[in-house]
């Protein structure tokens, strides 16, 4: 015999559930007043203090300041005061020399430089293609000894590189050494996309590929390298990311899904632990591949390293990389200032953290502290770790 319910007794356990369900939700939406309540208090009374420092110092400070210098100073140490070395607070022309920094696109004559100890003027590495320098007669190997009235020392070094980018369309005199002769030069300045990848064949069918940071331009501009490196007949290849700081996210996605087979890139995990894997393609480089590091190889330079080097691709040499596996996110504020800070960690395609460590290179050349003060100014055959290079992708060791 089948057991009926009544309709009261329904009544009361629809009311009963009706109730328990009323009960937990009003528990959750207390338990997240509470939380956004006590986060409110303490702002308010962050604001608070904040504010009563900033009445007294405008109502009884000795010197005159303004409200400009003091938020900007302010903001910069409590960004610094996380104890993050790669968080920082930007000024708005900070924030602005930033973004065309990171973007590829500056202003400028065209040229990749280093500071020259040795006439401590700034020493011209490379010169773009379709710049104003090469237009202007400039040279790889060139050095600026003077920017306008601005005799360029240690003490003024960065001031003159300063001088030199300027505004696009107006002239900017220098004074060049090319060996014994002083060349007095006008440059007119203009918009450029800096060029972050440097292709040059070399004996033995050897392609040689630079790669100075990674922007919006890198992936294109790697990509015709490849091309250019297959279409020249190259059968191995060098990747230098020596002194490469990283860069775009974007960018060295792009740039590894050429190389590396079907599988995982990059890892990346957030503040609560989430994770998100970007992959790679079926289609790679098929070629014997060697990759040059050093302790200035960081952020991205490492994981285009470690990539290779978690796939077997490629044979490491060098010195230690720097160890940053930390990504930074830019947030824009209303004013035209902006926040660098930490928002994430990222792994390898083998999803071994280097951050701290850095990558240690298959086979270990150091470079003598004299080479890396002359650095760009090495010829290939000075260049101890590319010599080694192209000794082991020439040997049977990279098979």
């Amino acid at each position: 015999m089948k057991k009926r319910i009544s309709i009261g007794t329904s009544i009361v356990l629809v009311l009963f559930f009706c109730i328990a369900t009323f009960l937990i939700t009003a528990n959750a939406f207390q338990t997240q007043h509470n939380k956004e309540l006590a986060c409110l208090n303490k702002k308010t009374a962050f604001y608070d203090k904040l504010s009563e420092v900033y009445d007294k110092v405008a109502d009884s400070f000795i010197k005159d300041t303004t409200s400009e210098d003091m938020t900007d100073a302010y903001l910069s140490e409590y960004i610094d005061s996380l104890g993050d070395r790669y968080s920082t607070y930007l000024a708005k022309d900070e924030m602005e020399a930033y973004t065309a920094e990171t973007s590829g696109d500056l202003v400028g004559i065209g040229v990749h430089v280093a500071y020259d100890s040795d006439s401590g003027g700034i020493y011209i590495s490379n010169v773009m293609k379709n710049s104003p320098a090469l237009e202007a007669g400039i040279q790889a190997g060139d050095i600026i000894i003077q920017v306008g009235d601005i005799v360029i020392s240690s003490d003024t070094y960065y001031e003159a590189i300063n001088a030199v980018k300027g505004k696009a369309g107006e002239a900017v005199s220098l004074v060049i050494k090319r060996r014994s002769e002083n060349i007095s030069i006008s440059v007119v300045r203009a918009e450029i996309e800096s060029e972050s990848v440097i292709y040059e064949k070399l004996d033995g069918n050897i392609a040689y590929v630079s790669i100075l940071e990674f922007n919006n331009y890198t992936a294109e501009a790697f990509k015709e390298s490849l091309e250019n490196a297959k279409n020249d007949g190259c059968t191995k290849f060098i990747f230098d990311v020596r002194n490469n700081p990283g860069g775009d996210l974007d960018a060295i996605v792009s740039v590894l899904d050429t190389i590396l087979p079907e599988g995982p890139i990059i890892n990346i995990i957030d503040k609560s632990g989430n994770a998100e894997t970007k992959n790679s393609d079926a289609a790679f480089l098929d070629y014997p591949m060697v990759v040059i590091c050093n302790g200035n190889t960081a952020s991205a330079g490492e994981l285009f390293t470690a990539a290779l080097r978690d796939y077997e691709l490629a044979k490491i040499v060098g010195t230690t990389t720097f160890g940053k596996g930390t990504m930074q996110t830019i947030y824009s504020l209303p004013d035209g200032s902006g926040l660098k800070i930490s928002t994430a960690y990222y792994n390898p395609p083998s999803n071994i953290s280097y951050d701290g460590t850095g990558i240690l290179p298959d086979f270990e050349v150091v470079m003598s502290d004299e080479d890396m003060a002359r650095f760009y100014k090495l010829t290939k055959e000075e260049d101890n770790q590319l010599q080694k290079a192209i000794e082991i992708i020439n040997s049977e060791i990279i098979d």
